[in-house]
């Protein structure tokens, strides 16, 4: 049976580390690939890096559980890459992985039993919610990472109980040490640099058995954990001044915004509270905040009262696409209805015109300019009758040199979503994220390349799949950022075509909105937090080099 040991007053688990001393000391691990934990490469070496290729044979028919939320895993197959020394496996969306391995009977005269369970996870910070966490399953190890600043905390947990002192092997970059939990079951790491880090622990349960018809006295169960520790000095946290700097005149979410140079615009937008729908709460006003003249914003005109609608600048202009309206008073049954109209305010003349109108109503989508292009893609008609709602598989453009052509179709996306966010980047149109219409979310990235009319897809923004819901996207000084609910700040490597976490926000957002001012300095403004409420402050981001 397992040894059990007390400590102060607590009944845990006796948990033996052997540190490797020999070459053969070999273990499984799941080491993430990238930020988002959606490819991990499967080894057998003494820590979280590869050793010999032809050790892994073995293993070609491993499964491992991929986790995206906390409902049921997916089973994943690894591949060997084509010179058969990299095993891998990919599940898009997915954070976190696990696999049970029993890998047979080792030693001489007295015979053990080789259990291994190899994790990954994902790295936290401070300030993200429950629901931004995907947690393993509670019948073996679990690791809950977290990084502020250069400190990490390792917070582990057996059987779904916090592991007080628990011994463990401790893997860094740098480093390799046995270390023990505290009494919350915590190992506080300073001085940490972005790379993989891991924990190995043994648990050895003396109940002698048979395997495969050999005898064996006791069975050692090994479990290793790794993850992925990002650089998070790459956007910093400059200003979030609620009531000095920027605060909405209203708490709104699901809106339009803009930027021309350092001057914000923002129209639409709900005020009401959770699922409530009506005209009053919603906002029917262009505001504007010119970041070089005043902490304040200003509203320049009115007009219709619309919620989940885009607004883009060209010019002089900026551009009202789509969205919704809720034809119903406050108390009233909900009528909702998703608009065709796009109408254009001209800066310089303070009024509202019409452009051609969408070829469909649509709301929940986003827009954006691309080589003097409007685009509109995502989204759904809502006919606030009762009648059933279309998912759009459509996606449009206009010309805004020449918009008496009116819009022109491109090539069908290969998604049908809502709630999704877009942006220009070096020629190409970026849709991440969004809701599908069963109902689950996706981090996934899809691009439109206007050269060749067609789709592709990259890799997924980090996170769980609720952090594709309501995401802002922009793009500034040839890079692309995404900013999402968990708080995080992501950049795209546009050579690998991934995403990687730069930094964080105190507080996360979903339907807000996140621009550029400067070269290095973007706001975020706007949106709501489920455990916090809607948001009226701006916060101010900077970007290093």
């Amino acid at each position: 049976m397992f040894q059990f040991q007390k400590f102060a007053g607590v009944i845990a688990l006796a948990w033996i580390v052997s540190l490797p001393s020999t070459c053969w000391a070999h273990f499984l691990w799941l080491v993430p690939q990238n930020h988002s934990g959606s490819e991990v490469q499967l080894y057998f070496s003494e820590g979280p890096e590869p050793d010999n290729p032809k050790l892994l044979q073995k293993l070609t028919q491993v499964t491992a559980q991929a986790f995206r939320n906390e409902g049921k895993p997916v089973n994943t197959a690894f591949e060997f890459n084509s010179d058969q020394t990299v095993l891998s496996a990919r599940s898009a969306g997915a954070t976190a992985w696990r696999l049970d391995h029993t890998y047979g009977i080792f030693g001489q005269e007295s015979k053990s039993l080789l259990k291994y369970t190899a994790a990954s996870v994902a790295c936290g910070w401070e300030g993200m919610g429950a629901n931004d966490h995907v947690h393993l399953p509670k019948d073996g190890m679990d690791l809950l990472p977290t990084i502020d600043g250069t400190k990490l905390s390792l917070q582990l947990f057996h059987l779904g109980e916090v592991a007080s002192d628990l011994k463990v092997d401790f893997q860094s970059p740098n480093d390799h040490q046995s270390l023990t939990t505290n009494a919350k079951g915590i190992l506080e790491i300073p001085n940490v640099t972005p790379g993989v880090y891991a924990i190995r622990t043994l648990a050895e349960d003396t109940t002698p058995g048979t395997h495969e018809g050999v005898a064996y006295q006791s069975t050692k169960h090994y479990t290793t954990i790794s993850f992925v520790v990002p650089d998070m000095t790459k956007a910093k946290l400059v200003s979030s001044n609620a009531g000095e700097l920027g605060e909405l005149p209203q708490a709104i979410t699901s809106f339009g915004a803009t930027a021309i140079g350092d001057v914000l615009y923002a129209f639409g937008g709900h005020t009401g509270g959770a699922h409530s729908y009506s005209n009053d709460e919603q906002f029917n006003k262009l505001i504007k905040l010119d970041l070089s003249k005043s902490k304040q914003w200003e509203t320049i005109a009115e007009g219709a009262r619309v919620q989940g609608n885009a607004l883009v600048a060209y010019g002089d202009q900026v551009i009202l696409v789509g969205g919704f309206t809720a034809e119903n008073a406050k108390g009233e049954k909900s009528r909702l209805v998703s608009q065709a109209s796009v109408q254009k305010f001209d800066l310089k003349t303070g009024q509202w015109s019409d452009l051609p109108s969408l070829p469909e109503p649509r709301s929940s989508m986003d827009a954006s300019v691309l080589d003097g292009y409007v685009y509109a893609v995502g989204g759904w008609a809502m006919n606030g009758n009762g009648g059933e709602t279309k998912w759009h598989e459509t996606a449009w453009r206009l010309s805004l040199a020449n918009t008496s052509k009116g819009w022109e179709s491109i090539a069908k996306p290969p998604f049908q979503r809502r709630a999704i966010a877009t942006a220009s980047h070096q020629g190409k149109l970026y849709v991440v994220g969004g809701m599908e219409p069963d109902g689950d979310t996706t981090t996934e990235t899809c691009v439109y390349d206007p050269a060749t009319n067609s789709w592709s897809t990259i890799g997924t923004i980090t996170g769980v799949p609720m952090n594709g819901f309501g995401a802002a996207l922009f793009e500034m000084n040839g890079r692309l950022v995404a900013t999402a609910v968990d708080g995080s700040i992501q950049q795209l490597d546009d050579a690998t075509g991934t995403w990687e976490i730069i930094g964080h926000v105190g507080t996360g957002r979903f339907f807000h909105r996140a621009l550029p001012v400067s070269k290095d300095t973007f706001v975020i403004f706007g949106g709501a937090n489920m455990e916090v409420g809607k948001f009226r402050e701006l916060d101010m981001v900077q970007l290093s080099q």
